[in-house]
């Protein structure tokens, strides 16, 4: 089983056709009938199924499929992180880690290291686990991990959650008589996150406990920005749980009422994400040298 035969089944299992998979392999559609004899003789199994108007994958075609994506790009990926600048280093990151623990770690690195390039994507944390898994990020920061055995998450630090609120009635009542009043919460409007953000998935396990699961709150919306999610919490469109980190500022100023929350998921841990496959550039390297040493882990 060689790439180009990977190759040549990939794209015809996502083109539905041989001529466009020729196509767009700048090969002859021949060559790729040949790909796909010679993966069926080697497989001993039927992959491709050819009508007159269509082409469709067998049930070992389908499973194939799936490998062969996965083969196909982790070998896209190490060339490409081996081909590329050395010195050049791009990091995802989630809201929280962007904001509150990287401006000072590029500073501190950029005085070990002034000849590394540092690109920087900030998204949700779910984009960031994607993107290292797929080669697109050398690094990751995040305030969630999964299961994927192929990414070594490495947590740094902690992070505590806390629900905001504008500081107005009820709430200022609420924060001089002791905290949050759960039943009179779930008529109060709410404001989520997007889907993969680390925050949004802490917060649902948080308010499940305590009785406001998603079927049991009242929603006011979600909100992709962390600044216009605050903004519209202290306007009074409604409440959320965020990171104490993003919300100290204003809570200080006066602009935001934060009630502590107990339980799973009231603090969480940020990552350190990172492929574990060795293929690191020496930018890469050094950097996650550097944060560890910072952060005092192994």
């Amino acid at each position: 089983m060689e790439f180009k035969q990977l190759q040549s089944f990939a794209a015809v299992a996502e083109c539905r056709s041989f001529t466009r998979a020729a196509e767009r392999l700048f090969v002859s559609q021949p060559t790729v009938s040949l790909h796909i004899r010679d993966l069926e003789r080697e497989l001993k199994t039927k992959l491709v199924i050819r009508s007159t108007h269509s082409v469709e994958l067998t049930d070992s075609g389908r499973a194939l499929y799936r490998t062969a994506s996965r083969i196909l790009s982790l070998r896209e990926s190490a060339v490409r992180r081996l081909t590329e600048d050395d010195d050049e280093l791009r990091i995802g990151a989630s809201t929280i880690p962007a904001a509150w623990l990287l401006p000072e770690l590029l500073t501190g690195f950029r005085d070990q290291a002034p000849q590394v390039r540092v690109l920087l994507d900030q998204t949700d944390s779910g984009a960031v686990i994607e993107g290292v898994a797929k080669g697109d990020f050398d690094l990751g920061f995040t305030g969630a991990r999964n299961a994927d055995p192929e990414l070594v998450f490495t947590p740094l630090c902690r992070d505590r959650l806390v629900l905001i609120t504008a500081d107005r009635e009820p709430f200022s009542s609420w924060k001089k008589e002791g905290g949050l009043r759960r039943e009179e919460l779930k008529a109060v409007p709410f404001l989520d996150r997007e889907e993969g953000s680390g925050s949004r998935q802490s917060a649902e396990l948080i308010l499940e406990k305590m009785d406001l699961g998603r079927d049991r709150r009242r929603s006011a919306g979600r909100v992709t920005d962390p600044e216009s999610l605050k903004n519209l919490v202290a306007a009074g469109v409604g409440v959320a749980v965020v990171s104490f980190r993003s919300a100290e500022r204003e809570a200080a100023a006066g602009w935001l009422l934060t009630f502590e929350l107990s339980g799973d998921g009231a603090e969480r841990d940020l990552y350190l994400v990172r492929r574990d496959d060795g293929i690191l550039k020496t930018g890469a390297a050094h950097f996650i040298r550097f944060v560890k040493e910072r952060y005092s882990v192994k």
